[in-house]
């Protein structure tokens, strides 16, 4: 039951994560410096070609924090190395040894769900290109699902896998395994221990029903002061 329930919020944090995506980041990539010691200045992105709403706004990359790049057409050696980047940045390790990259590739949807593995679920109209890194190491990480339902202790796990939204340089799905478990069908590594339980799958948007544009602010969410790419 409790891995259930750890599944659960794993789901939960996908559904967040996405709705979060979509204020801070569309499809055109930012405008303005990429230096991490330098201010970031740019305007909201606009993905459906009009002028962006609300003033132009500064804000100064913490450089201990990952700082996000547009992955669009990177080579998946990049994407790996926002994957390190991120750990390295954002997922307590207890080991001084760098994690070992087990698997990273360009995935789609029904790619995802063929490796046993969740598609994370996008409320825009448009579907991110998307790509899957696996790393092997010491990792302790809480899920931002967790963190609704109060205090959580991170989860101690030997592997960590991001799937990665190309068009926002940044994890929109991160699951975890103590001993690679869930990712057995994905690594096709059958030394791997068989799950307990399957993988929760997220449910399914019906595309007719879904109206925002990859980009937009969902109603509601104030967030029109921040910047794609700069951190807080």
């Amino acid at each position: 039951m409790r891995n259930h329930y750890s599944q659960l919020r794993s789901v939960i944090s996908t559904i967040i994560l996405s709705i979060v995506l979509m204020a801070f980041v569309a499809c055109d990539q930012p405008t303005g410096s990429q230096d991490s010691g330098a201010a970031v200045t740019a305007k909201l992105p606009s993905p459906i070609g009009s002028e962006p709403a609300g003033p132009p706004s500064t804000l100064v990359p913490d450089p201990r924090r990952f700082h996000a790049q547009p992955l669009t057409n990177a080579p998946i050696e990049k994407v790996v190395d926002a994957a390190l980047d991120f750990t390295k940045k954002e997922v307590a390790t207890s080991s001084k040894t760098p994690p070992q990259v087990v698997l990273a590739q360009f995935v789609t949807a029904d790619e995802l769900h063929s490796m046993g593995m969740s598609s994370p679920v996008f409320i825009s109209i448009e579907t991110p290109p998307m790509a899957l890194v696996i790393l092997r190491g010491n990792f302790a990480y809480t899920p931002l699902g967790a963190l609704v339902g109060g205090d959580t202790p991170p989860r101690e796990s030997k592997y960590i896998a991001y799937i990665f939204d190309l068009w926002a340089g940044l994890p929109t799905r991160i699951m975890t395994s103590p001993n690679g478990s869930h990712f057995r069908q994905a690594l096709a590594d059958m030394s791997l221990p068989t799950p307990e339980l399957p993988m929760v799958i997220a449910p399914t948007i019906d595309p007719s029903t879904k109206t925002l544009h990859y980009g937009e602010v969902a109603p509601g969410i104030p967030l029109n002061q921040i910047t794609p790419g700069a951190t807080q």
